[in-house]
């Protein structure tokens, strides 16, 4: 099992998601933490930090490409027959490799599977977890609602598909798209096996990007247009569905605006 991990300016967390992957009951054969153009201090923060985790490379990147970008040059790297990917501020439940990796070796036509996550309150490693059964999520539900978090999923190294180089936004679920209308098998166990410490739609972070996440989103279904993958009816049908769902979710940030400072100003005093 090869792990990647793309990181950018995130000495400050990247220590927590290293434990989470030595903290494994079923141990990782490596990991790939990936610098992607960090700032000269940030790099050597990271450097010495990667050099105290055991079975653990570093690889830097020359400049910032995006977490699609890095992790592609993680997988490449990869040595194992399977990669999972964590980002620099998530977190693994201590059993996700001992329960996702024998779901992947037990059925080998799987090409990927995913499980749920949880958004964690606290500096935490583990929590209580209730696995229950594992599923098959079907194309059209896999283009219509992204159902694998990206820090859930776990791939086989040499399958023909990467993220798409330089795309920085919805870059997961646009490969997510593509495999599945592909004709690739995908498995999601019912888990909490990941842990995020913010809500997808906290506000914060890359999630508060709202107006960039959807324009990813549209890009990608054009993309499977220009792939092939749909006609281009459906693509602009999906594409207007998008904006539906963008509106509702700056209603819903709006909505959580007030609640969220009430909890920052907590925090801080």
């Amino acid at each position: 099992m090869s792990v990647v991990i793309p990181c950018f300016e995130a000495a400050e967390t990247v220590e927590r998601a290293l434990r989470s992957v030595a903290a494994q009951t079923l141990p990782a054969e490596e990991t790939l933490v990936v610098d992607d153009g960090s700032s000269p201090e940030e790099a050597a923060r990271l450097a010495a930090i990667v050099s105290r985790a055991e079975r653990t490379r570093l690889l830097t990147l020359a400049e910032n490409r995006g977490p699609a970008s890095a992790r592609n040059a993680g997988w490449n790297e990869a040595r194992q027959p399977y990669v999972a990917f964590l980002d620099s501020d998530d977190v693994w439940h201590p059993r996700k490799l001992e329960l996702q990796v024998p779901l992947m070796e037990a059925d080998r036509a799987a090409q990927m599977s995913g499980h749920r996550v949880r958004v964690l309150s606290g500096e935490t490693l583990s929590w209580p977890i209730e696995a229950g059964p594992i599923r098959a999520p079907s194309p059209l539900r896999t283009v219509l609602w992204n159902p694998f978090a990206t820090p859930s999923v776990m791939v086989q190294r040499e399958i023909p598909f990467r993220f798409r180089e330089g795309k920085r936004h919805v870059e997961d679920h646009a490969l997510w798209m593509q495999m599945a209308l592909s004709g690739c098998k995908m498995l999601f166990l019912d888990a909490e096996l990941a842990g995020l410490f913010k809500p997808l739609l906290s506000g914060r972070g890359q999630s508060s990007q709202l107006w960039e996440m959807e324009l990813g989103e549209l890009d990608a279904y054009w993309d499977l247009h220009r792939e092939g993958k749909t006609s281009a009816l459906a693509s602009g049908a999906l594409c207007a569905l998008s904006l539906v769902k963008f509106v509702r979710r700056v209603l819903v940030v709006r909505a959580l605006q007030p609640a969220m400072r009430l909890v920052h100003r907590a925090s801080r005093s």
